[in-house]
């Protein structure tokens, strides 16, 4: 008979997430730290969402951002590592319970920004004597596996962010989306709102949009309403700098 039944971890990742689904095992708030002069210390609450006991392997990773704003795994000149300290590094989860996971800048950054991303990755667990069932079972449970980023930033800010070439696109089933680039430029990442409005009214939006420096540029998609015509401002504005704003005029 088998011990231990092997629960196997399948990676999904969630970036630039406003929201975990509903199915996930664990919720995560905030989704994203900056960690500059006046704030050396944050904290991530974990949340498990399950009536299970779940345990998640705390580390630093580095992520590069893609053209159209996805990250992967890849190497960057701005690693946060060496300036941050976090903990606990391995964390376990009642039924419902939390916990907290503290990041404390280091001192002497150099002036700019400097980044990695923080993985919460889910850590078997064995069966209990008595869950154990007669017969040997293979028991496969997916989690996700999270991942958020952690800035230091040093120094004045250094961000300017832009919008260019706006354009209409159509999908297969006739549904039309703006379809346009974020700039930015400088040592800072941007990170913020994109709206669509007629007048003062929103008629689309995306929210928490970043775009890190190793790219001065991604393009991104906002689905509009099915009659929406005529001329229109889009607005791109950071959360963390809220002079750093970026307009434009177009027709639909």
């Amino acid at each position: 008979m088998i011990r231990f039944l092997t629960r196997l971890a399948f990676a999904g990742l969630a970036t630039a997430m406003a929201a975990l689904p509903a199915s996930a095992q664990i919720s995560l708030v905030p989704t994203r730290l900056v960690l500059d002069e006046r704030q050396a210390s944050d904290y991530f609450t974990v949340r498990n969402t399950t009536g299970e006991t779940l345990r998640y392997r705390v580390e630093l990773v580095d992520l590069v951002m893609q053209e159209d704003g996805r990250v992967v795994a890849g190497d960057h000149d701005a690693g946060a590592a060496d300036y941050l300290r976090y903990g606990p590094r391995v964390i376990t989860l009642p039924p419902y319970g939390e916990a907290s996971v503290r990041m404390q800048r280091r001192p002497g950054a150099p002036a700019g920004e400097l980044r990695n991303h923080v993985r919460f990755e889910p850590v078997s667990l064995p069966i209990e004597e008595d869950e154990m069932p007669e017969q040997a079972v293979a028991r496969v449970e997916v989690r996700l596996l999270i991942q958020a980023p952690v800035l230091i930033r040093s120094g004045p800010a250094d961000l300017t962010v832009g919008l260019a070439d706006p354009r209409l696109v159509t999908d297969a089933t006739g549904a039309r989306r703006l379809r346009i680039a974020l700039t930015r430029s400088g040592a800072w990442s941007s990170y913020g709102d994109l709206q669509v409005l007629q007048g003062d009214r929103v008629i689309a939006q995306r929210r928490g949009l970043a775009v890190y420096p190793e790219r001065d540029r991604i393009e991104v998609e906002i689905d509009l309403p099915g009659d929406a015509s005529g001329p229109v401002s889009i607005v791109f504005s950071d959360r963390y700098l809220p002079d750093r704003v970026a307009r434009m005029r177009f027709d639909l």
